[in-house]
């Protein structure tokens, strides 16, 4: 229970800037279809974040995977993203994601 908290606290800690943005600016839209890696490796480290919120989401909403939200397996997603993205920065996001990191 402890740790379920800890994730969440992270989550609402990390979504505050994003949240209070989006108040004053126009609506973020992100074509995950046409997203490089180029882009995602110029995002600040909150925008990583989110989209490996996002892309994880999706492959479990596919796959009909678990609703455990995972912090060591968002960072080891992560990690395995900025490596495969450093050497194919011209890649789609989706594209390294379901081949290095969901199968």
């Amino acid at each position: 229970m402890r740790r379920v908290l800890g994730v969440l606290s992270l989550v609402v800690v990390l979504l505050t800037p994003v949240l209070s943005a989006a108040q004053s600016a126009a609506p973020l839209r992100l074509d995950m279809k046409t997203y490089t890696c180029r882009e995602f490796l110029r995002e600040q480290q909150l925008g990583m974040v989110l989209t490996l919120f996002w892309l994880d989401g999706y492959a479990n909403a596919k796959t009909g995977g678990d609703m455990v939200l995972d912090s060591a397996a968002l960072d080891r997603s992560g990690a395995i993203m900025v490596q495969r993205c450093t050497k194919t920065p011209s890649a789609k996001v989706f594209d390294v994601f379901r081949a290095y990191v969901r199968p």
